[in-house]
């Protein structure tokens, strides 16, 4: 699962986006992920003594899971036509 954002010059995360979450189905995980990611503090970029925004930073966040874990989608009902 992959987020880019950039870090302010204060050091926190903004501008959080997601990029790609493999399977695709975990879903739940996503908005986590996001969530936690407000909550990095980061040591801010300096140039020429102050502090200043890094863009295009990518977080990649990596899960193993089984796959049986994975969430299947209840089937739907087949619908005839007369």
């Amino acid at each position: 699962m992959s987020y880019g954002f950039i870090v302010n010059s204060a050091g926190r995360p903004s501008n959080i986006q997601h990029i790609e979450t493999r399977p695709p189905e975990f879903q739940d995980m996503q908005e986590r992920v996001r969530r936690n990611l407000r909550h990095l503090v980061y040591r801010p970029r300096v140039d020429e003594g102050q502090a200043v925004p890094t863009p295009d930073v990518i977080y990649t966040h990596e899960f193993y899971y089984r796959p049986e874990d994975i969430p299947v989608a209840p089937e739907e009902p087949e619908t005839t036509t007369e």
